[in-house]
C-alpha cells in the first residue's frame, strides 16, 4: 500500500517516471503478504496444506522476506525522490511566498490610494490614515484577549480597512469638502451622508467579490464609524453592541486623531484635554471597554500624536484647497479686468 500511496502523493503514474518499478514491487509485495495472511489463517484453523511443513514454512518465510525487502526498497526510493524533489519544492515554495507578499503589498498600496480619494480635506499626505491605522492596531491588539476573533490576521485587516473609513467623501460636493470654516446645519447633514455613500461603495465591491472578510470589515467601518454608544450617532442611530466592534474601535481612534489634529477652522488640543473628552464620553458616546483599552495604551497614542504639535496654521490647508483658492483668485482677477475694460 505504501507504493500506491507514494504514487498518489507524488503526482500519479502519468507524472512519475518511477511508476513501473514501483507498481511491480507493490504487486509482488501485495501477493506475498496475501500468501502469508492466508497461511496464518489456515494454521490458526489447523488446516495446513498437504505439502510438508518444511516446504510450506520456507514459502511463507520467503513471502515475508519479499514483503520486508519490498518495504525497505520502497522507503529508500521515497527518500531518494524526496531528496531529488527537495530543492525544486523549496524554490517553488519561496516563489509562491514572494508572489503572495508582492500581491499583499500591491493590495495595500491600492487600498491606501483609494482611501486618499476620500481625504481631500486632509492636510498631509497620508499621515492621518497612518495614524488611524496605528491607533486601531494598538486598540485591537489590547482587546484581542477579550475578543479571541481579533487574531493577527484580523488585526492586520482592521488596520488596513480603517484607511477606507471616509471613502464616501468622494461622493460629496467640493463646496463641502473644501470648506475651510465650520459647517452650517445643512452642510453638516450633507457631510454626514458620506457614511452612506462609503457603505454603498464597499457594499457594491463586496457583491462582486462574494464572501470576503476584509471587504465585510471595511463596509462595516464605513457605515458605522460615526455611530455612538448611546444611539445618538449616524446614519442609523445604532446603539451599544448593535454597532460592529471594528467600527467602535475606529470611532475612538478617529475622534482622538480629530481632537489632536490642527485644522484651518480649529486648533489641536493636547493629549491631556483629548483624554478628558474620551473619558467623559465613556459609556455614552464610546464603548467603555475600548476607552479602557485607550487608557491602558495612552502613552503610545500621545507619542504618535506628537507629530501634529508643531504644524503651522498655513500648513493645515491641503494642496487641493490651495489649488481651489488659486483658481478662484484667477477667476476673480479675470472678472475685475473685464469689469474695468467695460468701463
Amino acid at each position: 500500500m505504501m507504493q500506491f500511496l507514494y504514487l498518489i502523493v507524488s503526482g500519479g503514474m502519468n507524472n512519475n517516471k518511477r511508476w513501473l518499478p514501483i507498481a511491480l514491487i507493490a504487486t509482488i509485495q501485495l501477493a506475498a503478504f496475501m500468501l502469508a495472511i492466508v497461511t496464518m489463517v489456515n494454521w490458526t484453523a489447523q488446516q495446513q496444506p498437504s505439502p510438508g511443513p518444511g516446504w510450506w514454512n520456507m514459502l511463507v518465510l520467503s513471502a515475508c522476506v519479499i514483503g520486508i525487502a519490498g518495504t525497505g526498497l520502497m522507503t529508500l526510493m521515497m527518500i531518494r525522490a524526496e531528496k531529488d524533489n527537495g530543492p525544486a519544492s523549496h524554490d517553488l515554495e519561496r516563489k509562491l511566498s514572494e508572489t503572495a507578499r508582492e500581491l499583499e503589498q500591491t493590495q495595500d498600496a491600492i487600498i491606501f490610494g483609494l482611501s486618499k480619494l476620500g481625504e481631500c480635506r486632509d492636510t498631509d499626505t497620508g499621515e492621518h490614515l497612518d495614524r488611524i491605522r496605528q491607533y486601531v492596531t494598538i486598540l485591537a491588539t489590547d482587546l484581542s484577549s477579550q475578543y479571541p476573533h481579533l487574531d493577527e490576521s484580523a488585526i492586520h485587516n482592521l488596520g488596513l480597512a480603517s484607511s477606507l473609513h471616509d471613502i464616501g467623501k468622494v461622493g460629496l460636493p467640493e463646496s463641502i469638502l473644501l470648506k475651510p470654516t465650520r459647517f452650517s446645519e445643512g452642510e453638516r447633514k450633507i457631510m454626514q451622508y458620506h457614511t452612506v455613500i462609503g457603505g454603498e461603495i464597499l457594499d457594491a465591491v463586496q457583491s462582486r467579490l462574494g464572501e470576503n472578510e476584509f471587504m465585510e470589515m471595511a463596509r462595516k467601518i464605513a457605515w458605522s464609524h460615526h455611530e455612538r454608544w448611546d444611539g445618538s450617532g449616524y446614519p442609523h442611530q445604532l446603539a451599544g453592541d448593535e454597532i460592529p466592534l471594528v467600527a467602535r474601535i475606529v470611532t475612538v481612534a478617529d475622534v482622538y486623531d480629530a481632537l489632536t489634529t490642527k485644522r484651518p477652522y480649529k486648533h489641536a488640543i493636547t493629549h491631556s484635554e483629548s483624554r478628558k473628552v474620551l473619558f467623559e464620553g465613556r459609556g455614552s458616546l464610546f464603548d467603555p471597554m475600548i476607552i479602557d483599552a485607550f487608557f491602558r495604551n495612552e502613552e503610545q497614542f500621545e507619542a504618535i500624536s506628537m507629530s501634529q504639535k508643531y504644524i503651522a496654521d498655513e500648513d493645515c490647508i491641503s494642496g487641493l484647497q490651495r489649488l481651489a483658492d488659486c483658481v478662484e483668485a484667477m477667476q476673480n482677477q479675470s472678472t475685475n479686468l473685464l469689469s474695468k475694460s467695460n468701463v
